[in-house]
């Protein structure tokens, strides 16, 4: 199986997933996410109550389920992709692809 396919089936493991692949979709940020974790190897977790949140320019992140996400600074809450409040008790950071 190649990283694509496994990245497809990973996305694809989460029922509310829509099969939508535009680039700013759900499914294809999840994609996203597992291809980069397999490009960098173990990732550095952090636990958010041990109060080590990402900073305000951290963008993106990636939390406890494999769930792509940010930390509102302005409400101080975790959102997914479609500015839903999601529950995140651990996070390591994104790569981004260049």
């Amino acid at each position: 199986m190649t990283d694509e396919e496994m990245s497809i089936q990973y996305a694809d493991s989460y029922e509310l997933m829509n099969k939508d692949l535009s680039p700013k979709s759900p499914r294809h940020i999840v994609m996203e996410v597992f291809l980069a974790g397999l490009k960098a190897g173990r990732p550095k977790w952090h636990k958010v109550a041990d109060g080590d949140l990402p900073s305000e320019e951290g963008g993106w992140v990636c939390n406890q389920d494999g769930l792509p996400c940010y930390f509102d600074w302005g409400t101080e809450q975790w959102l997914d992709c479609e500015g839903t409040q999601i529950r995140t008790t651990e996070w390591c950071h994104m790569p981004h692809k260049e």
